[in-house]
């Protein structure tokens, strides 16, 4: 949306993580390139406590982090866990019973929704 001749308000559309080029193709034909300048961020988790639990599963975890979206999916491993509790920088989850023994490297995560 035009504001002035010196400022534009808009909302930016869906797109995948990772940097993007903004451009402004004004009426007349200029057009105006900021390389790189808008950044889409993903998920990003900071802590998982407790980060270990016997293995037969059920321990309940605290994941923190940001951009946590409602109907995430954690999996440990590939494996699905209940999402008991979701806050946008936290989601406390179960583990599920029957997964094997041995220390992993978590979370192995999976998000969906917008």
């Amino acid at each position: 949306m035009w504001v002035s001749a010196n400022q534009l308000t808009g909302y930016t559309p869906v797109h995948a993580i990772g940097s993007v080029d903004v451009i402004v193709n004004n009426v007349n034909g200029k057009i105006a390139t900021a390389p790189r300048a808008y950044t889409y961020v993903g998920p990003t988790i900071t802590g998982i406590n407790p980060n270990h639990g016997p293995m037969k599963g059920g321990t309940s975890v605290g994941i923190n982090g940001s951009l946590f979206q409602n109907g995430a999916i954690v999996t440990f491993d590939g494996i699905s866990a209940t999402v008991v509790t979701f806050l946008q920088c936290e989601l406390h989850c179960r583990d599920n019973p029957g997964g094997s023994c041995g220390k992993r490297s978590w979370p192995e995560r999976q998000y969906h929704g917008t």
